[in-house]
């Protein structure tokens, strides 16, 4: 009775053709097969890591336009910033500020350095009678005294440009920022740069004991970006690799479906990086998982043709016959589920980030290599390798047909249950919150991550906002109007609790002007003519240290400024609160000079929410092409309409529990939604091309389940486990948008198992009118 239902369902004339062609000529498609793999992996030699950190930015970003049109008027740079922190305890202590002499004046010599920031650097002034002094708060040479050191803090805590900035509020830690324009912004010439920084921190940290240097800035940044790509490729893909091999071993039980999966999983792998090489990718550690995700997803079709092919020796055939029927019975349904897994990841192409749409890309093109891999090289393998396989019927099928049975005799029961839960996690969704920071995109075992966390405890925050304020006068910055409207918005800034400082040019014209008076604080105010501001200006200027000069604070023509606000905030939505509230302040009370906030900070902060937005547009544009997919591989509006179910029902159940459970989400898990309807419609479409053909062989419903729970369920709960374990393998990633992106897709595909297990046998059931 088996073989006659084995070999019943394989009436389907192409399928068939295809079929015995693929067998007959195994071995030509087998060379096929290597030519691919050989192709794929030549494009792997023109793979070059990427250490641009605005790559998530996309060129029709506007906040990134903004950025890129500021940083033209503005000279604009690469940095580093080295923190350096006396004793605990220490306040402005001397031999601290010895160190940070000493670290601003080697800074100097690092390599293509422009421009050295510190305390050391920074100029104080008074007036003594009629003359204006100038003079370092540091001395240049000699020995830093206990009775200049407590000069030095006075005259610090008396400047509102230097505390929170170059030296903390408790005088313990000091920030030396050195500005960099390197010729090419390459790999090599960042670690030439970073190594020459190291060696400089070492070589203080030595000299004087006690004290600890932190470092952060552009350059350190875009080194751990390059590395956090080759840390996915080089750590997690192996693990994904064997575990998906253990699990193809459990799962398969024979000798030569292990071979020929291996063959096609590490061949689609190969396949997968060469696209992004023959195409001109750049490797980030937003598309670097791409070949451990085609891992798993292909281990699902390599699971559907292998187990249907013991099922069919079981039944009595011929190994030759065993595998013409696998691929027919299969073709149908895996070409189908790999054509709607690739549309779900090609609609990343709709993601406002390019790695994300160059992610979905490469899987899109591995996931289509994957399926034809298999097609040509497991029939290769079963009829040639020995098989060696378990002949008893594991535990699994019967198992799941026990629980099949209980679902349909509580299908009330588990309808109610579904919808509750579904409708509990709508609640748990409305938790989540957006929340992007791009050094919080590190795990704490990256050295820029712990450096940074110690920085903006120890010293000022990161996370800054800057406002280009454009004088609409015709004495540009100076003009006395202008420069009061700019007083108004930092007072306003300076009476949030969520500000911690303020860097405006108004800062050093007012102290200039107090000097000129006398050092009469009731004149620490702009002049009261625009030609007065312009020469306070002139005289700030003529004073700077060498090498120093205001175009980053003020364009070429005088006509715009930079003010830069340092903020106190824990998260990305505190960051876009403020950034709202500072614009729509300026909107109501200085009309003239309304302006957006911007900088990388805040260009990040958004782009989760730019990029959900765009990933709408995807999701749409999926649910109507694979729900239209579904209706003509089924041949059915009933079945293809009732499929939604299992597959939408998931994701509102894995962002609710991500809701309640952590509530935070990324820019990875923006996409989670668009690329996981792809996957996890593939069980749903095996399951339901069984169930057809079971109804049209003449089985009732129940029946019909139970015969789909014993073809099907087997391989459907085995690549179920194979996907849950390559993505959680993903989530352990020490880049957080491949962590979240990573652990959602897991959650999704756990709860997808349940539905297809569980609500799916009860839809079709209930569906066909069938009662107790």
């Amino acid at each position: 009775m088996a073989d006659q239902d084995l070999r019943a369902g394989g009436e389907h004339y192409t399928g068939a053709r295809i079929a015995r062609a693929l067998v007959r000529w195994h071995w030509l498609f087998f060379a096929l097969a290597v030519a691919l793999i050989a192709f794929g992996t030549a494009g792997i030699f023109k793979v070059e890591r990427s250490t641009n950190t605005r790559a998530f930015f996309g060129p029709e970003n506007p906040e990134y336009q903004l950025l890129l049109q500021i940083e033209d008027m503005f000279v604009s740079s690469d940095n580093m910033i080295l923190a350096v922190s006396g004793p605990e305890g220490s306040d402005f202590d001397p031999a601290t500020l010895e160190a940070v002499r000493e670290i601003t004046e080697e800074a100097w010599y690092l390599p293509h350095v422009l421009r050295v920031d510190s305390l050391a650097s920074f100029n104080h002034s008074w007036a003594e009678g009629d003359e204006i002094i100038v003079e370092p708060i540091l001395p240049e040479e000699g020995e830093i005294t206990p009775e200049i050191a407590a000069q030095a803090r006075e005259r610090a805590f008396a400047s509102e440009e230097l505390v929170d900035r170059v030296v903390s509020a408790d005088g313990r830690t000091f920030g030396v920022a050195v500005s960099i324009i390197t010729p090419d912004r390459s790999k090599e010439t960042f670690q030439e740069i970073m190594t020459a920084v190291e060696e400089l921190a070492d070589r203080i940290e030595t000299d004087y004991p006690g004290h600890e240097v932190y470092m952060t800035g552009t350059v350190m940044a875009s080194l751990a970006f390059s590395s956090a790509a080759g840390r996915d490729l080089n750590e997690t893909l192996p693990l994904a690799a064997a575990s998906t091999v253990i699990l193809l071993i459990i799962g398969l039980g024979t000798f030569s479906g292990v071979v020929g999966s291996v063959v096609v999983l590490l061949g689609g792998a190969a396949v997968t990086l060469g696209a992004g090489g023959w195409l001109g990718m750049s490797l980030t550690p937003g598309n670097a998982p791409s070949p451990l995700a085609v891992i798993v997803i292909v281990a699902a079709t390599c699971m559907h043709l292998v187990l249907h092919w013991r099922n069919a020796l079981g039944a009595g055939m011929t190994n030759r016959e065993a595998v013409e029927h696998s691929v027919e019975e299969n073709l149908a349904p895996i070409t189908v589920t790999n054509l709607t897994t690739a549309f779900g990841f090609a609609c990343l192409n709709f993601s406002d980030a390019p790695p994300l749409r160059d992610l979905g890309n490469m899987i899109a093109a591995g996931t289509l290599c994957g399926w034809l891999l298999s097609i040509m090289v497991i029939p290769t393998a079963l009829l040639v390798l020995p098989a060696m396989r378990r002949r008893r019927e594991g535990l699994l099928p019967r198992v799941l047909r026990r629980v099949g049975d209980l679902c349909l005799r509580f299908r009330h029961a588990v309808l109610i249950v579904f919808a509750v839960t579904t409708v509990i996690s709508v609640f748990g969704i409305f938790r989540i919150h957006f929340n992007d920071d791009f050094i919080r995109y590190f795990d704490h075992s990256y050295k820029l991550r712990r450096d940074s966390d110690m920085i903006e405890d120890r010293l000022t925050s990161l996370k800054i906002v800057t406002f280009v304020l454009d004088s609409p006068y015709e004495s540009g910055v100076f003009e006395p109007q202008f420069l009061d409207h700019v007083e108004e918005f930092e007072t306003w800034l300076k009476s949030r609790p969520d500000v911690r400082q303020v860097s405006v040019i108004s800062q050093p014209l007012k102290r200039l002007n107090m000097n000129l008076n006398g050092d009469d604080p009731a004149f620490y105010r702009t002049a009261e003519t625009s030609e007065a501001n312009a020469q306070l200006l002139m005289l700030y200027e003529l004073n700077l240290p060498v090498g120093q000069d205001l175009n980053t604070q003020l364009s070429i023509d005088r006509k715009q400024t930079l003010m830069s606000v340092s903020l106190d905030v824990t998260s990305s939505a505190e960051l876009r609160w403020f950034t709202e509230d500072a614009e729509d302040w300026m909107q109501e009370n200085t009309p003239d000079i309304a302006t957006l906030g911007t900088g990388a900070s805040i260009t990040f902060a958004r782009v989760s929410q730019r990029n959900g937005s765009a990933m709408f547009t995807g999701a749409v544009v999926v649910l109507i092409v694979i729900s239209a997919t579904m209706i003509v591989a089924l041949r059915s509006w009933r079945y293809g309409l009732l499929s939604l179910i299992p597959n939408l029902v998931p994701a509102i159940m894995a962002f609710g529990i991500w809701g309640v459970v952590y509530g935070e989400v990324n820019l990875g898990s923006t996409v989670v939604t668009v690329m996981t309807f792809g996957i996890v419609v593939d069980d749903t479409v095996h399951m339901m091309m069984t169930y057809i053909r079971q109804r049209r062989l003449g089985f009732d419903p129940r029946e019909s389940v139970r015969r789909m729970l014993a073809n099907v369920g087997t391989a459907i709960a085995l690549t179920s486990v194979t996907l849950v374990a390559g993505f959680s393998i993903i989530a352990m990633s020490s880049f957080a948008i491949n962590a979240h992106l990573g652990a959602l897709t897991a959650l999704v595909v756990a709860m997808a198992f349940l539905a297809d297990l569980l609500l799916l046998p009860v839809l079709l059931v209930t569906a066909e009118g069938k009662k107790e």
